[in-house]
C-alpha cells in the first residue's frame, strides 16, 4: 500500500470542469481538490515535473481563478484506456483566490 503523504485533506470537487491553454483543448476533470492540489482526469499523459496553468470556476461564481501547478504524479487510468489521472501541487495563485478557494471548502465540501 503506498503511504499518503499530502498534507492537507483532498475533497470531491463540484467544479466547473477547468480550460488550460496547456492541455492543446483536452477534456481536463477535477477529481479531488485541496488547499495546496488538486487530482485531475485528463485526456493526454503528463509529464512529472511538467507545469500545468488551469482557470477554475467553481460554482456560483463567474470570475476564474488562475492557478499553476506541477505534476506531482501521473499514471493511465485503470478503467479507461484513453484517459490520464494526474496530481498536481499547486505553484502560483494569487492571494484573493486563495481566499476564494478556501472558502469554497470550507462553506461548500466542509459545510463549515
Amino acid at each position: 500500500m503506498t503511504e499518503d503523504r499530502r498534507c492537507h485533506k483532498r475533497y470531491k470537487a463540484f467544479v466547473h470542469p477547468p480550460r488550460s491553454r496547456d492541455l492543446s483543448g483536452g477534456k481536463v476533470d477535477i477529481q479531488d481538490i485541496s488547499f495546496e492540489g488538486l487530482h485531475i482526469a485528463i485526456d493526454k499523459e503528463l509529464g512529472k515535473g511538467e507545469t500545468v496553468d488551469l482557470e477554475i470556476f467553481i460554482p456560483q461564481d463567474d470570475i476564474p481563478m488562475f492557478i499553476s501547478g506541477v505534476v506531482a504524479w501521473s499514471k493511465q487510468d485503470a478503467a479507461i484506456a484513453a484517459r490520464f489521472n494526474a496530481g498536481l501541487k499547486l505553484l502560483k495563485i494569487n492571494k484573493c483566490d486563495k481566499d476564494r478557494l478556501r472558502t469554497y471548502i470550507h462553506t461548500h465540501l466542509l459545510g463549515l
